[in-house]
């Protein structure tokens, strides 16, 4: 089925969306809205939620970075008016409560339930970085039949407990993961990643880790949008 769903879903960049590359900023998109989300072991997250489409997308960051990485591509993703984003700070970061670097899976669907509850969006995509990216391909792997496709930038086999590399050969959905090519230690964990899921990784230019991929590939986030566009229809 992954063989399928990769042929139907091919890599396209779409020049039409004129995504930018922002920096990071301490700047919230606009429009966005600062929320708290419980999750099932008792944690408290602190998240940003923009946009209003009918996919929701969960974004994980990595270990030296929070929800405001990703602000700025997540306000881009919002602006097309197709996904509602939800950027979490994890567990043990930046206002959040828990242990870093554990149970993200945990914090990632505890986010998707907070969609389908409090938003009514009730199909979501994840996507992640660095660690973030591990975090989300484990906690697609749980839910399989739920999530209708994961992005992974720059992913690690295992991170804390997150071991990414047990949990791929469970995953059903549309999968992709992307890494710089100069990125060289991440280079080998993505082509294990996507060994044992069945497809080919993404290798982008630069050595850009995780979003600092963005700047040296300007058409990266218009190939993002339009995968999750697409895996949400075919879902």
């Amino acid at each position: 089925m992954r063989r399928i769903l990769a042929l139907l879903l091919p890599v396209v960049v779409v020049s039409g969306c004129g995504f930018r590359s922002p920096a990071l900023s301490d700047d919230a998109p606009e429009g966005s809205e600062d929320v708290s989300i419980s999750t099932p072991d008792g944690e408290t997250l602190e998240a940003t939620v923009v946009g209003d489409g009918p996919l929701g997308v969960v974004i994980a960051h990595g270990s030296n970075a929070n929800r405001e990485h990703w602000f700025g591509e997540g306000g881009e993703l919002a602006l097309t008016g197709d996904f509602t984003i939800v950027m979490l700070n994890l567990r043990g970061y930046k206002g959040s409560t828990g242990d870093a670097r554990t149970n993200q899976d945990i914090d990632i669907l505890a986010a998707v339930d907070w969609l389908a509850s409090e938003r009514g969006v009730t199909n979501s995509a994840l996507m992640g970085s660095s660690m973030g990216g591990s975090s989300v391909l484990v906690a697609a792997s749980q839910r399989p039949d739920d999530i209708a496709a994961v992005i992974a930038l720059s992913p690690p086999g295992q991170s804390g407990s997150m071991n990414a590399i047990a949990a791929v050969p469970d995953l059903t959905m549309p999968v992709r993961l992307f890494v710089a090519k100069g990125d060289e230690a991440f280079v080998d964990s993505a082509t294990a990643l996507a060994e044992a899921i069945g497809i080919e990784p993404r290798i982008m230019e630069g050595g850009g880790h995780g979003t600092g991929m963005f700047p040296d590939n300007p058409g990266m986030l218009d190939e993002i949008a339009t995968f999750l566009s697409n895996s949400s229809a075919a879902d």
